[in-house]
């Protein structure tokens, strides 16, 4: 039962955090769900002899926190202490959670749950994707006020859209790793992406279909497979790169300009933690924002304005500079193909997507700091399933190989 819901909560946070009644502790879950996970690793770190990985992993993350430190040493921007731990903690929640995770293969029990509760999961899916095709035509109160493409963008009973899109993009992802996904469900979770009205949902889904179902169209001819994956992210994503590339008025737009400013004035280490590009920089009035100008930062009055966004990119290039970019790819690199190891070129399919997922939501947020935990532990599920429905083909091969023999 602990299990179930650690999985709903994990799925569905935003909801949870939403509607209890005293959320306030609540908030602050997934930075104890990380400190309880840090410790198991130590512990285990300690008691087994260290591989080579390890090493290269946490020396990797080492370097990047004191490329960090070093900008904050040097340049000052962010004169709170506090506002740079909780930074380091917002930025170690992702790679320390999903390393310890995939390494110390914590997720066997969460992969079987998870298969247990996949009918009630399709339940869910169909009372979210039925109600936002009637919030299409009548107002349920599940949408917001704003119209995007003649609809208002559906959110179900998310605050946002944008974390429906996440939610929606993890079960059909989580479905398709344990090969247990039917075509109506992926009309109904695409079709809420559809209804979500956000980018990244139509890139996914352009993206999910083409790759799912056009590879046996372009068998021999990859270049040209590739080269159509590459147009129909341009295609989908061409109004929000023409905005970005028109220096505009709006706060994230703006940021990615600031990154680059930023990365000239720190070079070659960027401004450190909890300086730029994060919703924490601007509640603890980073002094980079005196320097680089954001457009919105401020509201009429002198206050810092509420509608300041953050953005995944800029947070790593402002923050880190060149060296520090160049550690967090190797760093991305070295996680990517943990999250792979085990898993034949048949079951790989959901990994890639979830990494996908993550490439294209850091455009437009700082996800792995804002949710970290919750994408980690989803992420080592989604492997895990990858591997347990390896084995089942397995099985059932073998089992096919014996009737055969007798």
């Amino acid at each position: 039962m602990l299990e179930i819901v650690f999985i709903c909560v994990i799925l569905f946070p935003d909801i949870i955090i939403r509607y209890l009644p005293d959320n306030g502790l609540f908030n602050y879950w997934d930075e104890l769900l990380f400190i309880i996970i840090f410790i198991i690793l130590v512990v285990k770190l300690i008691n087994y002899r260290t591989k080579k990985g390890t090493l290269i992993f946490f020396l990797t993350l080492i370097s990047i926190i004191i490329v960090g430190l070093i900008g904050n040493t040097i340049f000052r921007y962010q004169p709170s202490a506090n506002a740079i731990v909780r930074d380091i903690v917002g930025f170690l929640k992702f790679p320390l959670t999903l390393f310890a995770l995939c390494e110390l293969n914590l997720t066997k029990k969460l992969a079987s749950t998870f298969y247990k509760i996949i009918p009630f999961l399709k339940i869910i899916v169909a009372i979210i994707f039925i109600l936002g095709i009637i919030s299409v035509f009548v107002n349920i109160g599940l949408s917001q006020l704003e119209y995007r493409h003649g609809i208002h963008p559906y959110m179900f009973l998310f605050s946002h859209p944008t974390y429906l899109t996440t939610s929606a993009i993890m079960i059909l992802l989580a479905f398709n790793a344990a090969k247990d996904c039917t075509l109506s469900d992926e009309v109904m979770l695409l079709g809420t992406l559809v209804l979500g009205m956000r980018t990244r949902g139509f890139i996914f889904v352009a993206i999910y279909v083409f790759i799912k179902y056009g590879r046996h169209w372009f068998k021999r001819a990859k270049v040209l497979y590739w080269y159509i994956i590459f147009c129909l992210i341009m295609a989908v994503s061409y109004n929000k790169l023409m905005l970005y590339a028109s220096y505009s008025t709006s706060p994230r737009e703006t940021l990615y300009m600031g990154s680059l400013s930023l990365m000239k004035i720190c070079m070659p280490i960027g401004s450190g933690f909890g300086t730029f590009a994060s919703h924490l920089s601007a509640k603890m009035i980073s002094g980079v924002y005196s320097v680089v100008h954001i457009s919105g930062f401020y509201n009429d009055n002198g206050t810092v304005s509420a509608a300041i966004g953050d953005a995944g990119y800029s947070y790593y290039m402002g923050q880190f500079g060149i060296i520090g970019l160049g550690l967090i790819v190797f760093l991305s690199l070295f996680l990517v193909r943990l999250t792979k190891e085990g898993v034949n070129k048949n079951n790989v399919f959901s990994i890639n997507m979830m990494w996908f997922m993550i490439g294209i939501s850091l455009i437009t947020e700082t996800i792995l700091v804002n949710d970290g935990v919750e994408i980690a532990v989803l992420l080592a599920i989604i492997c895990k399933l990858s591997i347990m429905a390896q084995q089942r083909q397995c099985n059932h091969r073998r089992v096919k190989t014996k009737f055969r023999i007798r």
